[in-house]
């Protein structure tokens, strides 16, 4: 498909805003749905390439998005750039890109999409209640991806690969999922061929038939996967990265799977952080059933003889208040020692884990952690 200066005016529909081609009203759409107003030149590149996949190989696609960009200026539907500095040339110096473009806020009535007419699939049928004209644009998008591979097995990609495929912002779908669905979990993001990844754990593995070991901090990582190739106490280490271990706990049955390991203990700071982070993925996956994280018991008592207690600046909000919030489910997560861990950190003070470091490991002051849970 190649674009002519001239636009149609003939059957456009209401709404298109001077946009003739049903390419045109689709990628003004996409542009609208976007997060920013203002758009680079990559992201331009993105939504013209996800709409036209067709012309990704060819030489010409450059120039038909420089077209199709100035139609839309002409309609009134963008802005571009002004001057020189607002615009790059091709490799080959035929074409002159806009290195980013202002998109025109549809507002006037006549330009305002309604919802109800919209010709809806019928999984999306919800959507003709819908008011706001940014979610009538979102969903609209959605709308179009589901006729146009309609009686076709989508294939289930990563989330952020359809989103930048439908919305050319790769985090859009990351703002509108919930609980694997959208549009306030009525449509499984399954529907739209997408699904959530679970990012990924760094891990050092050893033999199976042994509990697994997930550390808050990498120092720490680092010296138990040392001492752990001497006294095989546990199949695998696993980094937890501080909170990050929130987003990725979903991978911990991966590594539990994979070497048979019915227990898995966590081992972090004495402090706010150090316990909201296993106590936060319990409630999790007791909820749903799975198998909860184990305190080191052993590891936590070392660090409450031994440890050196500093004033925790890490929390600047509400400690007393928090603490109190958690302070059963700690004394649930690490029952015997609950009692003086909750002394360190309503002091606001806080043990650091990298007192249980190498030399400590392999001189063998420490035995091995048990299941004290409540």
């Amino acid at each position: 498909m190649s674009f002519s200066t001239e636009t149609e005016s003939e059957g456009a529909p209401p709404g298109a805003d001077g946009l003739a081609s049903q390419f045109l009203r689709e990628f003004h759409q996409r542009l609208l749905a976007a997060p920013r107003k203002r758009l680079e030149l990559q992201s331009l590149v993105d939504i013209f390439l996800s709409i036209r996949p067709e012309v990704i190989d060819s030489a010409e696609r450059l120039g038909e998005l420089l077209t199709a960009l100035k139609m839309l200026e002409s309609s009134g539907a963008i802005v571009l750039p002004k001057g020189k500095r607002g615009y790059s040339n091709s490799s080959s110096g035929k074409f002159r890109l806009p290195l980013w473009v202002t998109v025109s806020p549809s507002s006037s009535s006549e330009n305002r999409l309604s919802a109800q007419s919209i010709p809806w699939v019928p999984v999306l049928n919800f959507c003709s209640t819908f008011t706001s004209q940014r979610q009538i644009l979102l969903a609209s998008v959605v709308n179009q991806f589901l006729i146009e591979n309609r009686g076709r097995q989508i294939i289930q990609v990563p989330l952020r690969e359809r989103s930048l495929q439908l919305f050319g912002d790769e985090k859009q779908l990351d703002k509108m999922c919930r609980d694997g669905a959208i549009f306030d979990g009525k449509l499984p993001i399954s529907a739209i061929g997408a699904r959530e990844v679970e990012y990924p754990l760094v891990v050092t593995t050893f033999e199976p038939g042994h509990p697994v070991l997930i550390v808050e901090n990498h120092h720490t990582y680092f010296s138990f996967c040392e001492w752990n190739r001497i006294s095989r106490m546990f199949s695998a280490i696993v980094y937890g990265a501080g909170m990050f271990l929130k987003k990725a706990e979903r991978s911990i049955d991966n590594v539990m799977q994979e070497f048979g390991a019915d227990q898995i203990f966590y081992f972090g700071d004495i402090d706010l952080n150090g316990f909201e982070i296993p106590i936060s993925i319990n409630r999790v996956r007791k909820g749903e059933g799975r198998t909860s994280l184990l305190a080191a018991d052993s590891y936590y008592g070392y660090a409450l003889q031994f440890g050196v207690q500093a004033e925790d600046k890490s929390w600047t909000g509400n400690r007393t208040g928090k603490l109190q919030e958690i302070c059963d489910e700690v004394s649930a997560f690490l029952p015997a020692l609950s009692a003086s861990a909750l002394a360190v950190m309503f002091a606001g003070r806080r043990i650091a884990q990298e007192c249980l470091g190498l030399e400590a490991l392999t001189s063998g002051q420490c035995s091995k952690p048990t299941d004290t849970s409540i």
